[in-house]
């Protein structure tokens, strides 16, 4: 895998960051269901296009710590993403490890993803801290496939993004 690729994995973990601290910032503050801009969070290291979300949106995803989202089409060949769900201004895309010498980095990206995701949990609830989540996986595991769709089938939006 080229550095580049690499870079660009990292410049989607500070975007994601970013755009966390903005909806951290933005959930108690704006109205249910209004929009905020947020930056597209692909893989393309010269992206700074924004796209807009409502904080559930926003929330729902990012459910799980490989989760992005990004302008509709954003994907680069070779770039182990996987849309997992299109709606009308955003899709939600599954960054799964890259091939061969980058396997490594990509589970120290994802075991950074699952890190904040902890964080995040334990600022927003009280009580026993939950299980330790595992910390490397197959992403083509069965158990993957289960926790998509489990997912998909929860969304009460359609590929739209309307309910329905």
């Amino acid at each position: 895998m080229s550095n580049r690729r690499s870079e660009a994995r990292k410049n989607v973990q500070a975007w994601r960051a970013y755009n966390d601290r903005r909806w951290r910032f933005e959930k108690d503050v704006l109205p249910a269901g209004e929009r905020a801009p947020f930056v597209c969070e692909c893989t393309d290291d010269g992206c700074l296009r924004a796209l807009e979300m409502n904080m559930s949106e926003f929330e729902a995803a990012h459910m799980c710590p490989t989760w992005t989202a990004v302008v509709p089409g954003h994907l680069m060949d070779g770039d182990g993403t996987r849309v997992l769900a299109k709606h009308a201004g955003f899709w939600v895309v599954g960054m799964f490890p890259l091939a061969n010498a980058q396997q490594a980095e990509t589970r120290l990206a994802r075991e950074w993803f699952v890190d904040a995701a902890r964080e995040s949990d334990r600022s927003q609830t009280s009580g026993p801290p939950e299980p330790p989540l595992p910390r490397t996986a197959d992403p083509n595991d069965a158990e993957m496939e289960r926790i998509i769709a489990a997912a998909e089938q929860r969304s009460p939006t359609s590929e739209t993004g309307q309910a329905g």
